[in-house]
Order: C-alpha cells, then structure tokens, then sequence
C-alpha cells in the first residue's frame, strides 16, 4: 500500500513556536510554505521566491510581512497575521520552522524543505548569538574565557548527553565550583541539544523544566 500524505500527529509549544497557530488558517491553490529547520536557509528561500512573484527591485513590504512565519509566537496575535495573509492577492509564500508531525498539510499547497550541513547551522547560530563578533576575549560570549568567575551567584547548570555543547557546559560548571560558587550540574542521558523545550513528547525534558523551575524558586525565595 502507497503511503498517505502527510499528517499532524502532535502539538509543538513552546518559548518560539505554537502549531495551533495554523488551525485557523485557510489555504488557497497554489500556496508556498517553506519549512526548514532554524538558520537552515529559511529567509534565504523565502527572498528567492520574492524576487520570483515581484520580480527584481525593492519588496512593496517587509518580507516578514509579505511571508510571515505562521507559528511564531512573538509575532504577536495570530489574528491579524491571518488577515494580512488573507489580504494578499499575490501568490502567497509563508514561513513555517515546524517539524513535519506538527504542520497541517494542505493538498493544494506545495511544500519547500531546506536542508543545511549542521555544521553551518552551528556557525549560523552562534553569529545569530553574537551579532557576528567573535572577539574571544569577550566573557559574555565566552564564560570559560573569564579569568575570574568568584562572585557569581548559585548556578544550576543542565546539559544533554548528546549535546556538542555538553563539554563546554560542564566545563564551565567545575569553573564556577572550583570558584566556589555554588552550583549544581545535571546531565540528562540520551538527550539532544534543545530538548530542553521538547517537554509535550520527552519525559526528560518535563523533569529538566522542574529542576530549573524549583532552582528559580529557591533562587527568589519562594514556595
């Protein structure tokens, strides 16, 4: 038997993204959705399908506004985000960074995924986090660099097993204790980096959140 289309399975939530912001989106012949992981070439693709629906020379609008990312949570209420995609009457191209479990499928739409090597994710990323400097120096972006770390407050420090930053993490943790700070250090077996936020499927990631959770109480003080 010929496998079916695609179909969502599951709900992501969470500090970014909401994919019930599409329940009440309504789809037209011929819609573009691009979806890509983050910093996998998103923005990129979406540049390049402007210049093919408006042709060479200035966009009429932002192109956040002419393809915006449906399930973005800080774009603000979704509501007028669907009017403003309901208003085009251009060839609508929109942004999503969902996984395919959590993404409607609409048959009248076209579907653009982009891959990326994840090693230029990583250095998309960290430019993303330094606004592009990488003045080693700088302690802020460097917390291992920081020749003294005596001073700082109690620290709970959460790494993954599988994470490429997990060394870096724990490193900086046995700074800070060797400082004496007070700190905790917690490696979650099997996880990847950002399941952290994966808490609607990943049992591991519920109990990391209320480990950070109960650290911050403790941290304000409170019950």
């Amino acid at each position: 038997m010929a496998p079916g289309p695609p179909a969502r399975t599951r709900e992501y939530r969470n500090h970014h993204l909401d994919s019930t912001r599409w329940d009440r989106f309504v789809v037209r012949d011929d819609d573009i959705v691009v979806t890509t992981a983050y910093k996998a070439g998103t923005t990129w693709t979406q540049r390049i399908l402007a210049a093919l629906v408006f042709g060479p020379g200035p966009l009429p609008k932002t192109l956040g506004e002419i393809s915006p990312w449906i399930d973005s949570r800080f774009m603000g209420p979704i509501e007028p985000v669907l009017a403003s995609v309901e208003a085009q009457e251009h060839r609508r191209f929109l942004k999503s960074h969902l996984a395919v479990d959590g993404l409607r499928f609409f048959p009248e739409a076209k579907y653009i995924v982009v891959g990326r090597d994840t090693r230029d994710v990583f250095m998309s990323f960290f430019n993303h986090y330094s606004g592009a400097s990488a003045d080693e120096t700088d302690a802020y972006l460097f917390p291992l660099r920081a020749k003294n770390l005596r001073g700082l407050p109690p620290a709970l420090v959460i790494t993954a097993e599988y994470d490429p930053l997990r060394d870096e993490g724990e490193a900086y943790g046995a700074r800070l204790r060797e400082a004496g700070v007070p700190v905790t250090i917690t490696r979650y077996p099997g996880m990847i980096h950002g399941f952290f936020g994966m808490g609607a499927i990943i049992a591991q990631a519920r109990k990391a959140t209320a480990e950070a959770s109960a650290a911050l109480r403790t941290a304000f003080g409170a019950s």
